[in-house]
């Protein structure tokens, strides 16, 4: 029972105890009163007409009219007179008098006064006595009247403090409400402090709930903190602040060995259909990468050379330059340096759910040979980029000559450099983000995706690298070489860092301060120019006909049991045509602005399949339409119209457009939560200096990047790093899905760690 009601119930039993005592006492007490006032009266009047008629003659007349001057007043209901021997001489009886009195009142509260009685005397003679009773019912009528009026002044108390009781009570609700809303704020884990009430009761509850709240917050944030801590000391290198090697190695083999790259604006996975190769960097190629090399011939600083070259990789690496101690170094962000997210691809087809189907004509073979062009070249420009290894050389003798204090300054200006380099080429290409890392003492690399021309960057390196060069003076006039090599989806490791060290080895070999790009080869012919808008008309016919389908993948919880399934949008560029994968159309979509409707066929089909079938479904939304009112308030309206089938549905948003476009994305949390859906990050792991933004949205669960999932059965630094964060993402309620298992060893790894939930082409 809500508290008005039980103030509504109370003040009424208050008000009826009140009335019904003060009621019973006042009236009894009232007829007590009457009682005596008539006895009183009928006294009085008996004695003042006996005295009356005993001075007068006692003839019938004279006594008759004395007893009717009194009669007629209508007070009196007998008035009679009798002899000494008991007759009636004269009798005066008034008929009942009709007042507005009920009988059930006059029965409840009988009104009986004695009658008044008198004698009287005729000289000295007895000459009778009188009686007189007076009128009872005009006694009843002022004790009705009495009766009303204490009914409406306790009905009249009762309502004022009711109303008054009212206000109070909204007095107190509004810090109760607001005590309310902090609770409820909890279970979805958000962490909101309130203004202390003036009640003091309610004071110390709101304290105390407000000192708990701080606590909870600060031990989120220092789990946090420490999980940041421990993702830098594992992830990065601790002088430089860049990516080390193992991490690298983990995002390139996800990029290159078959993975995409897809836009952080407007992320949707790719298909499945190439399995991720696990094929690492052959000993005799990882030599010729991770060692310095030797004093080289002389030639201009700066000079580079762009020349084909062949895959294969010279034996033998030059000899390796000691590094400088790193051990007592801290870890140094580098500033800008973002890790790209990758996309998971299955092994297997998924399960298609076939769409709807239009008789509109089918396209020209003209037409549809010029979109399998158009394809094409837009998935050759996605999946391809630029490798650039970066050797510092000689770097003991740089040591020994500058120092360990200014040659780790060195080293930290190098990264910083990489690293702006790499935060330029991601601003300029929104849908990639760069990274850079160092491998090992001397050697850096810089991976940009979704670029050709190498020697712009390569040039701009070589400027800045010469003039930090001339900063040190003489001391330091061969310091660098680089090498350059484009890549592709489906290149192996291997292969690719032979071809990377053979660039490195031809800049050594060409002159100081100098470097070299392979350039691509016969089997990787550069981009056509695609005409966009072919694509624009492309999609506009897609959208028309309801040419797109979801491709469904299993994620499977620590029992081996269905967490829900993943959906993948494909569409039919042409009708009857193939079904595209994701990572064919969605950077194209995301230039045209078409990220709305896509996210709206999607999420219409995943309504489609929630209705047919039993399991969750979890689907991927571009952060684009996120961040677009009108398109997230329809997918809202839409969603509004299934609550049943809201509770099934995980909604998720790639982690580098969350926190690029955090204020809608938190929203979008709020939004679509408060709808029943469970909201999420996908691809998270790779910007934990933000993770703290995150406390409080009331998440429902993270997707952990398949690139600290590689392996985890034999790295344990990871799985420390896993542990930790599984334990700070419990704490907040937050379910834990790893990305990208590839083997049963890795799946038991990552259940022992505390994940809810597991994917990728391992996983059946």
């Amino acid at each position: 029972m809500s508290l008005s009601r039980q103030l509504w119930l109370t003040v009424i039993l208050v008000t009826l105890t009140s009335f019904t005592g003060g009621f019973a006492i006042s009236l009894l007490s009232t007829q007590s009163y009457l009682e005596q006032q008539l006895h009183r009266k009928n006294i009085d009047s008996a004695n003042s007409l006996a005295h009356s008629i005993s001075q007068l003659s006692k003839d019938p007349v004279t006594i008759g009219l004395q007893i009717a001057a009194l009669f007629d007043s209508g007070q009196y209901e007998t008035i009679s007179i009798t002899s000494p021997d008991g007759r009636v001489i004269t009798e005066r009886v008034q008929d009942r008098v009709d007042i507005t009195v009920p009988e059930w009142f006059v029965d409840l509260f009988p009104i009986r006064a004695e009658p008044g009685q008198a004698q009287i005397s005729d000289s000295w003679m007895h000459f009778g006595v009188i009686k007189v009773v007076s009128q009872t019912r005009l006694a009843h009528l002022a004790l009705w009247n009495q009766a009303e009026t204490l009914l409406l002044w306790f009905l009249a108390a009762g309502l004022s403090c009711g109303l008054i009781g009212m206000l109070m009570l909204q007095r107190i609700k509004k810090p109760l409400s607001t005590m309310v809303e902090q609770a409820e704020a909890i279970t979805e884990r958000r962490f909101l402090t309130i203004s202390e009430p003036r009640i003091p009761e309610l004071r110390s509850i709101a304290r105390a709930t407000n000192d708990m709240i701080r606590r909870l917050h600060n031990r989120a944030i220092e789990e946090t903190a420490r999980l940041e801590t421990l993702h830098k000391q594992i992830n990065y290198d601790p002088v430089t602040g860049l990516a080390n090697r193992e991490y690298f190695m983990n995002r390139l083999a996800e990029i290159v060995g078959g993975g995409d790259t897809p836009d952080h604006a407007g992320e949707k996975e790719a298909a499945p259909g190439t399995s991720i190769s696990g094929e690492d960097v052959t000993p005799g190629v990882s030599a010729r990468v991770v060692a310095g090399s030797g004093d080289e011939a002389p030639a201009a600083p700066g000079t580079g050379s762009e020349v084909a070259a062949t895959a294969s990789a010279t034996e033998g690496a030059s000899t390796g330059a000691t590094a400088a101690s790193e051990g007592d170094e801290a870890a140094i962000p580098a500033e800008g340096i973002e890790a790209a997210p990758e996309v998971i691809i299955p092994v297997e087809r998924g399960q298609l759910i076939a769409p709807n189907e239009n008789g509109k004509a089918v396209a020209e073979p003209d037409q549809e040979e010029a979109v399998r062009e158009h394809i094409a070249a837009e998935a050759s420009k996605r999946q391809n980029g630029i490798l650039f290894l970066v050797r510092l050389n000689n770097l003991q003798e740089i040591n020994q000559k500058l120092g360990r204090t200014e040659t780790n300054n060195l080293l930290r200006q190098v990264a910083a450099l990489m690293g702006k380099t790499a935060a330029e080429a991601s601003s300029d290409n929104e849908s990639s983000a760069s990274l850079a890392a160092r491998l090992n003492g001397s050697d850096f690399a810089l991976l940009i995706p979704d670029m050709d021309d190498a020697g712009r960057i390569a040039n701009q390196l070589t400027r800045e690298l010469t003039a930090l060069s001339l900063q040190t003076g003489e001391a330091v006039k061969d310091l660098y070489h680089i090498g350059a090599v484009r890549y592709q989806r489906g290149d192996k490791l291997g292969e690719l860092f032979a071809k990377a060290d053979l660039a490195l080895s031809t800049a050594e070999q060409t002159g100081v301060n100098a470097w070299h790009a392979i350039a691509a080869q016969p089997g990787h012919p550069p981009a056509p120019a695609v005409n966009i808008g072919d694509w624009r008309h492309i999609f506009k016919d897609a959208f028309a006909e309801d040419r797109f389908t979801l491709a469904l993948y299993p994620v499977v919880g620590r029992s081996g049991a269905p967490l829900h399934q993943e959906a993948f949008v494909r569409m039919q560029a042409q009708r009857n045509g193939g079904w595209l994968e994701a990572g064919d159309f969605v950077n194209i979509a995301v230039r045209l602005s078409l990220t709305g409707p896509l996210d709206m066929a999607v999420i219409r089909h995943a309504i489609e399949s929630l209705q047919s079938g039993t399991d969750d479904l979890a689907v991927n939304l571009s952060i684009e339409t996120v961040a677009n009112w009108e398109f997230r308030n329809k997918l809202a309206a839409l969603l509004g119209q299934f609550p049943d089938l809201c509770r099934r549905l995980w909604i998720e948003v790639p982690e580098y457009g969350a926190f690029r476009k955090f204020e809608a994305f938190r929203d979008f949390c709020h939004t679509f939560g408060s709808l029943g859906c469970r909201t999420g990050i996908e691809h998270f792991g790779h910007q934990f200096s933000e993770l703290r933004q995150l406390t409080g949205l009331g998440l429902g669960y993270i997707k952990v990047d398949a690139a600290f999932v590689h392996g985890i059965h034999q790295n344990k630094n990871n799985q420390r790093f896993l542990k930790n964060l599984c334990r700070l993402a419990h704490d907040q309620g937050v379910v834990v899905i790893a990305l990208g298992a590839q083997a049963e060893a890795e799946r038991k790894a990552l259940v022992k760690l505390g994940f809810d939930g597991v994917t990728g082409p391992g996983i059946r």
